[in-house]
């Protein structure tokens, strides 16, 4: 058996005992022989085993004990569930100075949006660019487009050469 493959069974549960008496023995005959892994093994039985061996015997709390922290449990959950209640029931109930605020900033967002579309002035450009893109919509709808070998379409984008190259 090799270092690393001990090393990792010692780890798994050869230090537990949870490995069965051919495995233990294979360790066992490969600590006799690698000074190093035997040196690891002593380290990591000092450090993660002997320290839960001086451990007495741990005595339980009485059931009383354990009713007393059931019910505590249950009445601090029962008091979060009504204060997260309360806290939805202020929120659905919309205070009306907050609706108040809220339909200002909305008229002010409006105004904001109003004014600014004045002071560009590409209302007219916008008109024009759209009225072009609903026409070009309507053509590419009403299945008039051939794309024969006769008739060539200029393809002036990467799209329209990926999408359009070698359609007949």
């Amino acid at each position: 058996m090799n270092c690393k493959k001990a090393r990792k069974i010692i780890l798994a549960g050869y230090l537990d005992g949870e490995v069965n008496a051919r495995v233990i023995a294979a360790i066992n005959e490969h600590l006799a022989r690698c000074s190093s892994c035997r040196d690891w093994e002593a380290a990591l039985q000092e450090k993660t085993v002997q320290p839960f061996q001086e451990i007495k015997e741990i005595v339980l709390p009485p059931d009383r004990v354990w009713g007393s922290i059931r019910r505590k449990i249950a009445e601090t959950q029962e008091t979060e569930r009504l204060a997260g209640a309360a806290a939805w029931r202020r929120w659905i109930v919309f205070p009306r100075k907050y609706a108040m605020a809220a339909v200002a900033a909305i008229i002010i967002a409006l105004a904001v949006v109003v004014i600014k579309g004045q002071i560009t002035g590409n209302k007219a450009e916008t008109t024009v660019f759209l009225g072009e893109q609903v026409d070009f919509l309507v053509y590419l709808d009403s299945g008039d487009i051939d794309y024969s070998e006769t008739e060539r379409v200029d393809l002036d984008t990467a799209i329209e050469r990926y999408f359009f190259t070698d359609i007949s």
